[in-house]
């Protein structure tokens, strides 16, 4: 399962969901602005 995180869900949260085995990043590791983000442009 895949997993977007939100700027109000911890670093410590996805890294606790990466070390379970699953694929999640934090909007703040890949520096997107509000204006240019689009879901089906990102590489997960």
């Amino acid at each position: 399962m895949k997993f977007l995180a939100d700027m109000g869900i911890s670093l410590r949260t996805v890294s606790w969901l990466r070390g379970g085995g699953y694929d999640a990043v934090h909007l703040r590791i890949i520096s997107v602005s509000n204006e240019t983000f689009r879901v089906k442009r990102l590489p997960i």
